[in-house]
């Protein structure tokens, strides 16, 4: 194994390059992006779901409303047409707004879940490391780190 110090007399710049800490602290960004990405799959497939469920909602009210009007006639065909649009719309307004809800619960928990780091699992050091990079003090006790993380 070589140590550090063989490699600092043996002429290695010590200042160039990322430090451990730093690869740590990229790698730990790599993959928070990545479950983020996931996350944004899973939002993605669950609009499309919902969008083909109104899809369908919706030719099978027009299917309806097309057979009410082959059965009315004059007025009545008339007055159905216009109910049957109004159910339809109602019916793509509810369902719209439950797609609203399910992105905005997926949204919700996705960026929850970026925000509850577990800190208490990590090292001293590893919070040091991430109050460095975003500007605030280092020193203090674990718990006190942890706060300021959390600010």
């Amino acid at each position: 194994m070589i140590r550090r110090v063989q490699l600092i007399q043996s002429g290695v710049e010590v200042g160039d390059g990322p430090t451990l800490e730093e690869i740590i602290s990229q790698e730990e960004e790599v993959k928070q992006a990545e479950t983020v990405e996931e996350d944004s799959e899973g939002i993605l497939e669950t609009i499309s779901d919902a969008v083909d469920d109104v899809v369908d909602e919706i030719k099978e009210a027009a299917t309806e409303v097309a057979g009410e009007l082959a059965i009315g006639s004059g007025t009545t065909a008339v007055d159905a047409a216009v109910e049957g649009t109004i159910e339809i719309a109602e019916e793509v307004v509810e369902s719209v707004k439950e797609v609203a809800e399910a992105v905005k619960e997926e949204v919700s928990e996705t960026i929850s879940g970026d925000s509850d780091t577990d800190y208490e699992s990590m090292t001293v050091a590893e919070l040091k490391v991430l109050l460095k990079d975003a500007g605030k003090p280092v020193s203090g006790k674990k718990a006190e780190l942890i706060e300021r993380l959390k600010e």
